[in-house]
């Protein structure tokens, strides 16, 4: 109750502030206010429900037929690697084998080797490594958070190929087991700035079978992100394929009584500005033995929010007796964006 207070004493002070402010601002405000509110009862329900829960916490988010530590042999399928709604304009299709354990206490630790499967190209294009915690404090909610480092191959396209580290948490509630809530935040490290971003979505799962080892489940999920990754991968892509030599598109000409040098530079407006970036429709298919089982997710995103682009071309002219000349032009443009279907599929081992 006093953190309830607290907020709303904030909440007080702010929409004063906010009461002189245009329209617009009013009706984000009020949105948002409400929002809070019902984060808050949420959390408020959700704790005094933990705390008379005398249920032991499992030793993982999913639900598990067995309370002990185990591996997890998998292979998957991704039919084209989509981030954020973002893609490069080749295919990059990967089967990915891992290595998973969980222990009884929440700790896990995964491994995995991307193929990239391609007609361009064929090579291991990522390894990644990942360790978390992950936990249930009762039968509807559940949560983690994790740490993972990808190794991407120096001529890599996946628009995540200049990602170079994830710190990532999340959590899962099953609200009177009508709906779940899932939302996540990370903190990107890129060869640039770092990256925040937010994700949220709602789902419920359907289960059937004899042995209810079928399961099939719809979701709805929004991401928001900054995108200083995206601005790397932007700049870097020409130099992975060999257009260019440098990250600096320069060129030099020579002639009878001028040298001319013309560097061309590409920069993202507000990169460092979070932005929803798109909405995704998933359908999550899935058949579990308690050894073995499968799974196939299609999924369907719809990017928005375009990203605009600054292309500077700076010329210097010299003459032979040393004098320079230097022009600078910039040229906007906007990102192509559009729908993307993709699929996830594969098979998994317990043992």
């Amino acid at each position: 109750m006093v953190a309830l207070n607290l907020c709303l004493k904030i909440g007080s002070i702010v929409f004063v502030y906010l009461n002189n402010l245009k329209p617009l601002s009013l009706l984000i405000f009020n949105c948002m206010q409400k929002l809070l509110l019902v984060i808050i009862l949420s959390a408020t329900c959700f704790y005094k429900s933990s705390a008379q829960d005398d249920k032991p916490a499992e030793d993982s988010i999913v639900q598990r037929k067995e309370h002990h530590s185990y591996f997890k042999a998998r292979l998957g399928y991704l039919s084209n690697n989509v981030y954020n709604g973002r893609k490069d304009s080749l295919i990059v299709p990967y089967l990915t084998p891992t290595v998973e354990y969980f222990h009884t206490s929440g700790l896990f630790a995964k491994i995995s080797a991307s193929y990239l499967a391609s007609s361009y190209a064929q090579r291991i294009d990522l390894y990644e490594l990942e360790t978390g915690y992950q936990f249930e404090l009762n039968d509807s909610f559940s949560g983690s958070i994790s740490i993972s480092k990808p190794f991407y191959n120096s001529t890599s396209v996946s628009v995540q190929s200049e990602t170079k580290g994830m710190l990532s948490t999340g959590f899962s509630w099953n609200i009177v087991n009508a709906v779940s809530l899932n939302v996540a935040a990370s903190y990107i490290f890129t060869t640039g700035l770092a990256d925040k971003s937010f994700t949220t979505g709602l789902s419920h799962e359907f289960v059937f079978g004899k042995n209810k080892e079928w399961s099939i489940e719809p979701a709805a999920t929004v991401n928001f992100s900054t995108r200083n990754y995206y601005e790397q991968y932007t700049k870097n892509r020409r130099l992975k394929t060999g257009k260019i030599k440098n990250s600096k598109d320069s060129t030099v000409t020579n002639t009878g009584n001028q040298r001319v040098v013309v560097t061309t530079t590409i920069t993202t407006l507000n990169a460092n500005k979070l932005s929803m970036m798109d909405s995704e429709l998933s359908l999550s298919l899935y058949f579990d033995t308690g050894k073995w089982s499968l799974f196939a997710t299609p999924i369907f995103a719809i990017p928005i929010n375009a990203a605009t682009y600054v292309t500077t071309a700076t010329t210097d002219k010299t003459l032979l007796n040393g004098t320079t000349t230097h022009n600078t032009r910039s040229v906007n443009s906007t990102e192509k964006i559009g729908s993307t279907f993709y699929i996830e599929a594969g098979v998994s081992y317990r043992f």
